[in-house]
């Protein structure tokens, strides 16, 4: 607090620390700072006044009173104010952070400046700060970025993350964006609107827009993963140049091209090949494997892929030229390629023939040539502009289809029936099924005269067979049928099957039945009849073979067990003498082994009392019943437990 004195007296004044005298005379003023003791002049006008205490983040705006200058006084300090300062305003410093700042302008200067933090900011006597005061600088993170516009030129740059972005005196931040993020898969097009220049950006990467740049629609693309086989046709836009690109790779398009055509390789084995025809010049290429095909862009497949022909002795290929028209046949052994000027009409095999067969061929001019089995060559090809002739022969028991169709012509003998009706001299009709025997003996003059042997056959002993029927009655066709129609169709009309390269070996009626049912069933009850007593005789044969059989086998019988009595007598035979003189040696043993002190009698004696002690034993082991007799007494005694008879 100031204090002022009168200048009329002399005043002492203890001056501390921190303060000062203000003194005024009659010309001037000065300041007095303590710590001091002052003795006032009686002229003095003096104030007492405390010195200013400014800490650290404070300051003073001070003007001079003399000269009205401004000025800024910073602490931390005690400060003494002069004796022609006065404080306009103590206040404290802006602090700001490490993400602050402000816009401070010159009120007499129009002069602007920027604080960034971390920093104190002391303003200027004439300095305020712009409106909204204390700002946040924009933190970019990676990827951020901002525009930001000068507004003294207009130009507008970017401001690319990671930072802490604080604006220029002049800079005007526009928006804040996020780079477009590319994968290592993707791309985008760029277009600049002040220039119409495209750019491309592929990534992996970060696109940082410039501020006259925008993307091109659709936006962010994938590039093309090409893997091996693949490819494709690129368009240059402003040439219209089109080129290939081989995988495998990532493709990404150059600025003005753009994928006309994706694709893959066409395969090709080491055995196949495929024709190609350029679109542009008409020119007709040809491909041959083992390798990838990638078709030029005026380039288009002709076919499918075609395996290779394997010439050899089985396998011909029939080709044309392009050019002539001419055929050839290629039968060289070889895998065979078509050049760009043939074209495979068809794959021939060889023709194989067995030795009972023919085929007729046709060539250019219509002439017949045969080749046979019993040729020396027996397997062949058929030359350009022939043909293999094929027969359609009648089929069916009536020959009434003409479908059968024939190529090699077999001449062995062969077996076909044939059913037709026929009507005897005394009206009944019938119906008659034979078989043929019959055989094609030359290929040539059956050619020469028709075309259906069969039916030719068939229909001619039809014809001959019902002239012969129609002069006789039923009973005397049923009694040499066989061999009526034998000698209606061998017998008479050879010169017509030899015509035709044919001959009948024989002629066999398989079966006989009657169009009327009535009759029919007569028929077949004569025919049953005779069935009958043909089964019965046969039966009655057989019995009689059986018994026959029988009987002999009882024979041989007997005559196997006669012989198994006279082997068992035998063997009886010689197992008594075996047991015999057995029985003697030992006896004779015995005897022997008593010494020679015994007469025989007594020796004998000794040996019928051991044998009946066995014969005891031999009864007391069993069920047996022992009587005992005086022995002058011929006894005998039948037992009922025993059938045989015991003598004692």
């Amino acid at each position: 607090m100031n204090r002022y004195f009168p200048v009329s007296l002399p005043w002492r004044f203890c001056l501390s620390e921190g303060e000062q005298l203000l003194v005024e005379d009659f010309t001037r003023s000065w300041v007095i700072n303590g710590p001091k003791i002052v003795v006032s002049s009686p002229y003095w006008r003096v104030e007492r006044r405390k010195g200013i205490i400014l800490g650290s983040a404070d300051y003073l705006h001070l003007r001079n009173t003399t000269t009205g200058e401004l000025r800024s006084e910073l602490g931390p300090k005690l400060y003494m104010l002069d004796a022609y300062e006065e404080v306009i305003e103590k206040l404290p410093a802006t602090v700001l952070k490490d993400t602050q700042y402000i816009r401070v302008i010159d009120s007499d200067t129009g002069k602007l400046r920027i604080e960034i933090g971390p920093n104190r900011v002391y303003l200027n006597p004439t300095e305020k700060v712009v409106a909204p005061g204390i700002e946040q600088g924009l933190s970019l993170e990676s990827g951020d970025y901002v525009r930001v516009r000068d507004i003294a030129t207009g130009e507008v740059r970017n401001e690319i993350g990671p930072q802490l972005f604080f604006p220029e005196l002049n800079d005007e931040v526009i928006e804040q964006l996020s780079a477009t993020v590319l994968k290592d898969t993707q791309y985008i097009r760029i277009i600049d609107n002040d220039t119409g220049k495209l750019r491309i950006e592929i990534g992996p990467n970060r696109v940082y827009l410039n501020p006259t740049e925008k993307v091109v629609a659709p936006g962010i693309e994938e590039s093309l993963s090409l893997g091996s086989g693949d490819y494709l046709h690129v368009k240059d836009i402003a040439t219209g140049e089109i080129r290939n690109e081989i995988g495998p790779q990532l493709f990404f398009p150059k600025l003005n091209e753009e994928v006309v055509k994706q694709d893959s390789a066409i395969p090709l084995m080491k055995d196949q090949y495929i024709r190609l025809i350029n679109l542009a010049t008409g020119a007709i290429s040809v491909e041959r494997g083992e390798k990838r095909i990638y078709l030029q862009p005026d380039e288009i497949p002709l076919d499918k892929v075609q395996k290779t022909i394997n010439v050899d002795e089985h396998t011909a290929v029939l080709v044309r030229d392009r050019e002539t028209g001419v055929l050839e046949l290629i039968t060289e052994p070889q895998l065979y390629f078509p050049t760009s000027k043939q074209e495979i009409q068809e794959k021939r095999k060889s023709i194989p023939l067995a030795d009972y067969e023919t085929v007729v061929i046709r060539d250019q001019a219509g002439r017949f040539c045969f080749r046979k089995g019993i040729d020396q060559e027996k397997a062949f090809f058929l030359e350009p502009y022939c043909e293999l002739v094929e027969f359609i022969w009648s089929k069916g028991v009536h020959k009434d289809e003409r479908s059968l169709r024939v190529t090699h012509i077999d001449s062995r003998p062969k077996y076909m029936s044939y059913e037709f009706e026929s009507r005897t001299k005394d009206n009944v009709e019938l119906i008659v099924y034979i078989n043929f025997f019959w055989q094609i003996i030359d290929v040539e003059r059956m050619t020469k005269m028709t075309d259906d042997p069969t039916g030719d056959v068939c229909f001619h002993a039809r014809s001959v067979v019902i002239q012969a029927v129609s002069q006789i009655t039923l009973e005397q066709f049923l009694a040499e049928f066989n061999e009526i129609v034998r000698h209606a169709v061998v017998g008479m009309e050879k010169d017509f099957y030899e015509q035709r390269g044919v001959i009948l070996h024989s002629v066999e009626v398989d079966s006989i039945r009657c169009v009327d049912s009535k009759t029919q069933e007569t028929l077949s009850k004569i025919i049953q009849e005779t069935a009958n007593q043909i089964s019965l005789i046969q039966k009655q044969v057989g019995e009689n073979e059986v018994n026959e059989i029988k009987v002999k086998g009882e024979i041989a019988v007997e005559k196997i067990k006669d012989e198994l009595v006279q082997l068992q007598n035998q063997n009886a035979q010689k197992e008594a003498m075996f047991e015999g003189a057995s029985e003697a040696l030992r006896i004779k043993r015995f005897l022997e082994e008593l010494g020679d002190q015994l007469s025989l009698e007594e020796k004998i004696s000794i040996f019928n009392i051991l044998r009946k002690q066995d014969a005891l034993k031999i009864l007391s082991s069993c069920n047996a019943q022992v009587y005992f007799t005086p022995p002058d007494a011929d006894l005998r005694i039948e037992s009922r437990m025993n059938t045989s008879p015991i003598q004692i």
